[in-house]
């Protein structure tokens, strides 16, 4: 029974947490080298978050695959506020009801070009290795790609 009473406490606790980076990214291979990235956050996500975040992830592509700088092609920021209304049950005579919830998503997505070499064509080319090293120190995430075998656990 005291199990029962503190689930809905940790639960609470969890739902309130900002998505992590390895739950909040997907990415879609278009060409050779070039790549869809994405990072979908909750409420506590903020626009800066997610579009860094997405940054990051393209960083981390662009070593993964060999390359040493990227260009973004193409990028989107949305914000989704959803909502779900309550709802009552009846279980054994007695009445549940959840409270409605609102809800928020902010995502960023971008389309990037990775290069072995800096292209001379573009007005802003990241370095894959210093945005990873970066953004992963200013959110406090190592990124394997930097460090190869001498990754710090």
């Amino acid at each position: 029974m005291k199990k029962l009473f503190f689930l809905p406490i940790v639960l609470l606790l969890l739902s309130g947490c900002a998505t992590s980076y390895e739950n909040g990214y997907s990415e879609t291979r278009i060409d050779d080298n070039c790549y869809r990235v994405s990072f979908d956050g909750n409420k506590k996500t903020t626009t800066t978050r997610a579009m860094d975040l997405a940054l990051l992830r393209a960083s981390e592509l662009t070593l993964e695959n060999g390359y040493k700088y990227f260009i973004v092609v193409d990028d989107k920021q949305n914000t989704d506020d959803n909502y779900t209304p309550s709802m009552s049950s009846t279980y054994k005579g007695k009445t549940y009801t959840t409270n409605a919830i609102y809800s928020t998503t902010r995502s960023s997505t971008i389309t990037i070009v990775c290069y072995l070499e800096k292209p001379d064509n573009s007005n802003i080319v990241y370095n894959a290795e210093y945005v990873a090293f970066d953004l992963g120190k200013k959110y406090g995430i190592t990124i394997q790609a930097l460090y190869g075998e001498k990754h710090p656990k």
